[in-house]
């Protein structure tokens, strides 16, 4: 038994040794066919002679970059001249305020937001404008340091670029000071081959205890010579924008607001516009990949691992750990930010003109409205909030805050309409005149335009374009063109002086005025630039004709006087 056990294994091992054979053979004959292979390709190497020496380095024509700043030379006269430092001082003051309205108006109007990497983040296309704001809470890094950066950032073009995700073209135009930088920049846009262009101040501002640093667009005196002197190939957009930065603040059991040494509040906010929609749409996305890439420069990675167990002792200074919970952050100077916007409210009632953007001024909200502000952002009355906030003061009892609307439409709230008829005894034919009465509310003041139907019919044609039938909105505007242009009185052609025709017109046009004011004035149609600026405008300018420069806006009682600096260089 063990013997043939020994034998059938031997068989065994026989059997696999004649397989192992084979295969070795095969290796064999497939190892000589690679060298065979490798032999042929040194040969052919050797064929080909290959020069030793390093290949020289690539060389890429650079465009040529020596006009793109031209266009300077051409619009720096048509732009508002700096003469002396009183001049620099007022050009700085109504930028700094104009952008922290434009801000926190973005911030009012602009209700729904999304979450973006910690991010809240709100941002509104409505035309060729885009409104936004975004704001988050910095936790470890220090509010200095994000304040030196971001100025460095911003006052470089090289810098600045790593942020754009379009390349702009920025240069110095003029250094005012270390704060105060007027500069020039280009936008090359491949969609419609436009160079979209702006020279804007750029400013660092310290206001209470954060910073600001904001971009404001120089505007020309005559728009439409601007144009002319740019050409078609240009296109000159406004921006009014800033960065806004506070310390973070938290409530000790005793109820005192005590500012925290590590982190800040930031907000970014503002307006940019008057290109084109495909210009205004870009932008609008890109606003997001920049504020995402200020992040990763001038504070920490966007996405940073932290041990759970390191105390905010142990995070260093650079460390950014991400966070993903988002919060309604209300600066901590709230009252503070509000006197600045007052004291820009009170020193920019301008004229109504369609080629500015919307100037705003303060009401009083509804009981309901002041209900909710205060739920949302807490009372007035907290700590150092409140002693800022006095500039808004009625009395020691009476704390109000301010909702925000256009200038024009603020105009509107002023006045009550009323239509009558009257005839020119003069005349032979006994012309008609609708005679508009307008009775300024809360004062003696009231004046009369005594108007043919044709000039109504001329302004409804205007108002008809300025409407802009088609834009994109939330607004009414579509049942706005169907009012203006199917509810407006009819022209007759026989018996327009009819008593029965002059009295249906008179009523036409006092339901027509009527409807269009109530529409003009109802917030819900705000968030529509077209509405709040436009449209209002027109309806101002027709209400009040050469009354408007003599015409007041008394909205707001206060109990101190305008600061005597505003904000420190």
């Amino acid at each position: 038994m063990v013997i043939a056990a020994v034998q059938r294994k031997i068989r065994e091992l026989q059997a696999v040794e004649v397989q192992l054979t084979k295969q070795n053979s095969s290796l064999r004959d497939e190892l000589r066919k690679f060298e065979a292979v490798l032999d042929s390709l040194q040969q052919h190497l050797a064929d080909l002679r290959v020069d030793e020496h390093e290949p020289e380095p690539a060389v890429f024509d650079e465009p040529d970059r020596s006009q793109d700043f031209a266009w300077v030379n051409r619009v720096i006269p048509l732009l508002p001249q700096l003469h002396d430092d009183y001049d620099v001082y007022s050009l700085m003051q109504r930028s700094f305020q104009e952008v922290i309205v434009a801000a926190r108006v973005a911030e009012t109007y602009l209700a729904r937001a999304h979450q973006v990497l910690g991010w809240r983040d709100t941002r509104l296309v409505n035309d060729t404008w885009v409104e936004f704001v975004f704001s988050k809470e910095i936790m470890h890094s220090d509010m200095e340091t994000i304040a030196a950066k971001t100025w460095a950032l911003q006052s470089d073009g090289v810098d600045l670029n790593g942020v754009m995700p379009q390349k702009h073209n920025m240069r110095v135009l003029r250094r005012i000071n270390d704060n105060t930088l007027i500069c020039a920049r280009n936008l090359l846009f491949p969609g419609d081959k436009t160079n979209y262009c702006t020279v804007y101040l750029l400013l660092r501002v310290e206001y209470g205890d954060g910073y600001v640093v904001a971009q404001r667009t120089l505007e020309p005196e005559d728009p439409a010579a601007l144009d002319s002197v740019l050409g078609s190939s240009f296109s000159y957009v406004r921006v009014f924008y800033g960065l806004m930065m506070s310390p973070r603040t938290r409530v000790d059991d005793d109820g005192t607001v005590v500012k925290e040494e590590k982190g800040c509040h930031v907000k970014f906010g503002g307006r940019v516009g008057n290109g084109t929609v495909d210009y205004a749409t870009s932008w609008a996305m890109d606003i997001l990949v920049a504020i995402l890439r200020w992040e990763n420069k001038c504070v920490g990675p966007v996405l940073q691992l932290v041990d759970g167990d390191d105390t905010e002792e142990e995070v260093e200074e650079d460390q950014h750990p991400p966070e993903f919970a988002v919060t309604d952050n209300t600066m901590s100077s709230e009252g503070e930010e509000y006197s600045f916007m007052v004291e820009c409210l009170m020193a920019n009632m301008l004229p109504v003109s369609s080629t500015n953007p919307p100037v705003l001024v303060g009401r009083r909200m509804s009981t309901g409205t002041r209900k909710r502000s205060l739920t949302r952002t807490g009372s007035a009355t907290d700590g150092a909030a409140a002693e800022a906030a006095g500039v808004l003061r009625k009395s020691d009892t009476e704390k109000e805050l301010l909702a925000f609307m256009p200038i024009g439409v603020a105009y509107m709230e002023r006045v009550s309409l009323d239509i009558s008829v009257t005839k020119d005894a003069s005349d032979k034919g006994g012309a008609v005149r609708y005679v508009m009465t307008v009775q300024q509310l809360g004062s003696t003041e009231s004046w009369q335009h005594a108007r043919t139907y044709d000039e109504y019919r001329s302004f409804q044609q205007r108002l008809l374009k300025a409407i802009n039938l088609g834009h994109f909105c939330s607004a009414g505007c579509p049942w706005l063109f169907t009012f203006v242009k199917s509810y407006f009185p009819k022209k007759h052609l026989f018996n327009f002086t009819s008593t029965r025709v002059v009295t249906a017109r008179r009523d036409a046009l006092q339901r027509f005025f009527s409807t269009l004011q109530s529409f003009v004035l109802d917030r819900s149609n705000h968030c529509c630039a077209v509405v709040s600026h436009a449209i209002a405008n027109e309806l101002v300018c027709f209400i009040y004709g050469n009354h408007l420069d003599g015409a007041s806006l008394d909205v707001f009682a206060r109990d101190s006087g305008p600061a005597a600096l505003l904000f420190t260089v």
